[in-house]
């Protein structure tokens, strides 16, 4: 079943609110008119606070919706809004987020090259210089009176960016270009372009960084006030209302106790408002409101953060998820250099790149921290991932709550900090300036090394020069394998040299001096050659010289014939695309006009549809007058009749009206101009308009308020004529047979069959009845009746099944008896058998040649069972049974007889007593009415689906009887249900081309109350008319207002005289225009 009180979530948990959740955003209206007057005198607006403190909330669902209502003074409600966050590279997700939703790109988004290649012209646009983002807009060509609003989202996420830019000894720094497009484009007034940023304010001295950007924060900030306790009241209470529910004052004040006056604590609020809310929404019983047992259950606010990340992290049974995990959470975080935890976003590919894991493990691991109920990273659990999607921490406070993410945030920075003293060394003794490491430095690398076995994506957060830091690691470890090894090897030498010194002194005497002389000689050798070829080479020098210039001649002579080539093809392009640009301009000129031209045409059936309205407001104006006011007959049927002629009207107008306007659109125009998607959008607005228009005319169904007043003006003037049987004090229908059986006062037992046939409008559908005779100790049990085809069964208050056979029906045969009288009866054509219950239980009653019984379901004491339903086809048997605390169980009678099961647990209803069932083949709706008087209506239902774990959606009707309802009935093809109960109304629902979401939230089409308790009602065969019972006799009522207009025609009218038509009518319709019946009469 579809609780009502659970079908909204109204807390997001950890991440912000956003644009779409502006109905559950409360407790802010004040600081959002105070950044509307803020926006409206700057248009570079710094939104500060602290961590927590809905930021990002504020904007998303506050402002956005305010400023699309156009509560910005004098700027209007036309905006185009960009959102992003500065992430790694602030100008590409700038142009990214400008590109798609035709933000700032005019083409079509079905061609993906199309789209990256306008991307890439806009960020080249962007990186151009300070007025790129200036230069993007004015090319865009906004239409007039449009604005542009750039949301620069964890504005912080900048300086992390800017610091990795100067280790890297960038020379061009795109964060600062970032800022600089930011303050010049905020700072001009000729385009509408407004700035804001949101930034937490513990990264406020960091913005000296930046040029001009302290002085603009100056100028636009907005310090995010701290909530009163009002507010935070409004915030805690304000969704749960939305969400259908109701909190106890005792955990309201406990959860605003808990929350303090720290402003960091809102996402932890929320996250524990989202889980009391889950928590509650499957445990709660009926109406219980949200308490401290709910609260308290889920850890309160100081433990559920931590206990429901946990949680996630156990689902992680195997070491190698939980080892993906701590690599992940690690790259998703930093901490700043004052120890400031800081989100990182990476992508997919990146996590994977780090963990070194395949991307399907790593989404799995994903998905358990962001699934329904989990809020802990980013993106929402509805998208799906791939390599390229963006995964982040959804909020800070994660980081400073969950004691496993904060030992894994310290290991990191540890890990971080030994990297970079190691990327460091690495670079200084590149340079000459340092030695290779040794102990005790190296012998801690290298065990850093091992444990945390870094890879270069990781390492390229803190420094690039992985592979050089690897290097230098390696060649400290191999020069202290060397040092070892050469100790031991000078070791050895020392003790050889003691021992051939000498010799070797007095060799080396006599060598050096045969060198020397030889030496002398060579020496002189040498000079000559050096200058030989130092002539040699001054004669190649200069012939080189001679073709390097003779080579530069041509090379000029060849730049001249490229440039001039170039010339001439860039002036034949540039006129090329002057002729291009005219012919666009001609179309895009054409698409406006058409585009105008459709909007009129919507405009103009909306008018008529304004018509159409007025004319059905007044026919029911009429028809309540008709019905409750007006006590002279003939006046009453005069204004009944006048509604109805007038509602028909109303639909026939509707019908021409819109086809004429629709037909003076030519749709072969979509393909003669420029922008045809947005025509083609325009169009289909159009067309949607004119079909849903044209389907309302063609239903001519007229409002119930009509119906009622024709019903009513025909008893008045025709007393008791929907009286078909006098003195009837109960009746039922008998199942498949066609046939109304009911007893009268005088202890005797009707069984009438129902005419079929064509329709008939003197509201008699009962033919001759026959006539049974019953005991004096008989009597019968209103609705307990079971027809087999050639006997009728019956139950009775003292607890016994009689039945008649098909054969005089004279004769009055028991077959069981019980201590207590029979509820509900049922018969199986399957099985051959008869089901009725007795108190808490259910029996079958086989009708073979041996009568046998046996009990084939029970529930506890007390729990009276009130309603049976069978449905079967050839393979299945399945009883229905409703009983007095709102359940509804299902039994399988061909498979699991003398074994109480329910097949299909989805089958629920809203806790009060089960007095009627209803089911329709034809249209698989199975509908239920209970105590409370409320309708339930369930989707889908045959007897497959109630032995499968298909879902059975359901739903509550908004009309409600004030009493038990005691009678339910669809009509043979499904077309209509009726309902009626003890408190006496009467309901008549179409069902005609309704889905079944709709039809419990439409109107019936008849309702009325005026003939006392009731006790059943069923359909004709052809489903024309109803036919029910008030305490004392039988009656009929059409389901079809065009009988009742029959009759009262037929009984001639008067006609209005010109006060009554002054009084009444007046100028709304000429008199001529309206015939009241066919004919004339």
């Amino acid at each position: 079943m579809e609780n009502k009180n659970t079908t909204i979530h109204p807390f997001p948990g950890l991440r912000p609110f956003e644009e779409e959740e502006e109905h559950l955003f409360f407790g802010r209206e004040k600081p959002v008119i105070e950044l509307l007057s803020r926006l409206r005198t700057s248009r570079f607006v710094a939104v500060i606070g602290t961590s927590g403190s809905g930021k990002s909330s504020l904007i998303k669902a506050g402002l956005l919706p305010s400023l699309y209502r156009g509560f910005m003074a004098q700027v209007g409600s036309h905006w185009r809004v960009a959102v992003f966050r500065p992430g790694d590279n602030p100008i590409h997700n700038l142009a990214h987020t400008l590109t798609p939703n035709l933000l700032l790109y005019q083409g079509s988004e079905d061609d993906p090259e199309q789209v990256e290649m306008w991307r890439k012209m806009m960020e080249t646009t962007l990186r151009r210089s300070n007025r790129g983002l200036i230069e993007t807009v004015k090319e865009a060509r906004l239409p007039e009176h449009e604005n542009l609003l750039i949301v620069v989202d964890q504005f912080e996420e900048l300086f992390r960016f800017s610091k990795l830019e100067r280790s890297h000894q960038e020379e061009k720094l795109d964060s600062a270009a970032f800022v600089n497009l930011l303050l010049e484009s905020s700072s001009q007034t000729i385009f509408p372009i407004y700035v804001i940023i949101t930034m937490r304010s513990d990264f406020l001295g960091d913005c000296t960084e930046f040029r001009g950007l302290p002085e603009a924060i100056n100028r636009g900030q907005y310090l995010i006030p701290r909530m009163t306790r009002n507010e935070k009241r409004e915030a805690i209470g304000g969704p749960i209302a939305v969400g259908g529910a109701e909190i106890t004052p005792t955990l309201l004040s406990r959860v605003l106790n808990d929350v303090g006056n720290s402003p960091d604590q809102l996402p932890i609020l929320q996250h524990a408002l989202m889980r009391t809310w889950d928590y509650w929404a499957e445990n709660h019983k009926g109406e219980e409101p949200l308490d401290l047992v709910h609260y308290e259950a889920i850890g309160t606010m100081e433990r559920a953060l931590a206990k429901h990340a946990e949680e996630a992290y156990r689902e992680l049974k195997t070491e190698k998820n939980q080892t993906i995990c701590e690599k992940m959470f690690k790259l998703l975080t930093d901490r700043g250099e004052t120890g400031r935890g800081v989100r990182r976003p990476a992508r997919v590919s990146e996590i994977c790149a780090v963990t070194g894991a395949s991307e399907r493990e790593v989404i799995k691991v994903i998905n358990v921290f962001r699934q329904p109920g989990r809020t802990f990273l980013m993106s929402p659990s509805e998208v799906k991932l791939n390599r390229d999607s963006v995964i982040d921490i959804s909020h800070e406070s994660l980081m400073r709550i969950w004691e496993r993410l904060i030992q894994w945030v310290r290991e990191e920075e540890q890990s971080s900090e030994t990297y970079i003293r190691l990327a460091q060394a690495a670079a200084l003794h590149e340079e000459g300036k340092t030695g290779l490491w040794r102990d005790p430095e190296l012998m801690l690398a290298l065990n850093w090394r091992d444990e945390n076995k870094p890879n270069k994506v990781w390492a390229d957060r803190y420094d690039s020069s992985f592979y050089r830091a690897a290097r230098f690691l390696v060649a400290s470890k191999k020069q202290k394998e060397f040092e070892i090894k050469e100790k031991e090897r000078q070791q050895k030498v020392k003790i050889w040299t003691a021992r051939i010194a000498t010799a070797i002194l007095g060799t080396l005497f006599i060598i050096s001096s045969y060198f020397a002389s030889w030496a002398f000689l060579k020496k002189n050798e040498a000079e000559l050659a050096i200058f030989i070829a130092e002539e040699e080479r001054i004669h190649a020098k200069n012939e080189q010289k001679k073709a390097e210039e003779q080579k530069k001649k041509a090379d000029e002579s060849a730049k001249r014939a490229a440039a001039a080539e170039t010339e001439a093809r860039k002036e034949a392009k540039e006129s090329e695309q002057a002729r291009d640009k005219a012919k666009r301009e001609e179309r895009k000129a054409k698409a406006k006009e058409i585009e105008a031209q459709l909007e009129r045409l919507v405009v103009e059936m909306n008018r008529e549809k304004e018509k159409f309205r007025q004319y059905l407001s007044k026919a029911k104006e009429l028809a309540v007058q008709s019905a409750a006011e007006i006590k002279d007959t003939e006046l009453k049927v005069l204004l009944a009749l006048t509604a109805y002629r007038l509602g028909l009207k109303a639909f026939e107008n509707l019908q021409q009206s819109t086809g004429k306007i629709f037909q003076k659109f030519d749709a072969s125009l979509l393909d003669t101009c420029d922008r045809k998607e947005i025509l083609t959008k325009a169009y289909e607005r159009l067309n949607k308009v004119y079909n849903d228009l044209q389907v309302e005319s063609k239903s001519r169904r007229q409002p119930l308020e009509i119906f009622e007043a024709l019903r009513a003006a025909y008893i008045a003037r025709e007393e008791s004529q929907d009286i078909i049987f006098p003195d009837a004090e109960s009746w039922a229908l008998a199942a498949a047979a066609n046939h109304i059986v009911f007893n009268d006062r005088e202890g005797r037992l009707l069984m009438t069959p129902l005419r079929s046939g064509g329709r008939t409008s003197d509201l008699q559908v009962l033919d001759k009845p026959n006539t049974i005779d019953l005991s004096p100790d008989t009597q019968l049990q209103a609705s307990c009746f079971a027809w087999s085809g050639a006997r009728l069964f019956c139950g009775t208050q003292d607890g016994r099944i009689v039945y008649w056979e098909n054969q005089g029906w004279n004769k009055t045969n028991q077959l069981v008896e019980h201590d207590a009288k029979i509820l509900a009866m049922a018969f199986s054509m399957n099985r051959n058998s008869l089901l009725y219950s007795v108190k808490n239980n259910v029996y079958i009653l086989s009708l073979g040649n041996r009568a046998n019984v046996f009990p084939v379901f029970a529930l506890e004491e007390r729990n009276f069972i009130r309603a049976l339903l069978l449905i079967e086809d050839p393979r299945n048997s399945i009883l229905i049974i409703g009983d007095a605390k709102g359940n509804i169980f299902q039994s399988d009678l061909l498979h699991t007889v003398n074994k109480q099961k329910t097949l299909n647990t989805s089958l629920k209803s809203g806790g009060s007593a089960i007095h009627a069932l209803a089911y329709n083949s034809s249209r698989k709706l199975l509908c239920l009415g209970n105590a409370r008087g409320e309708l339930y209506l369930f989707a889908g239902v045959d007897a497959k689906s109630l032995t499968s774990d298909t879902e059975v959606k359901s739903y509550i009707f908004d009309k409600k009887h004030k009493g038990i309802v005691r009678a339910l009935a669809f009509s043979s093809d499904g077309r209509y249900l009726a309902s009626g109960g003890l408190g006496g109304t009467i309901m008549l629902w179409d069902l005609k081309a309704k889905d079944t979401r709709e039809i419990s939230r439409m109107a019936p089409i008849l309702s009325f109350g005026d003939n006392g308790k009731l006790l059943a009602l069923v359909f004709d065969p052809g489903g024309e008319y109803m036919i029910f019972n008030d305490p004392r006799h039988l009656r009929v009522c059409p389901t079809n207002p065009d009988i009742f207009v029959e009759k009262l025609c037929q009984g001639g009218h008067k006609e209005f005289n010109k006060d009554q038509w002054n009084r009444y009518i007046g100028e709304f319709i000429k008199q001529e225009e309206l015939v009241l019946c066919a004919g004339g009469k």
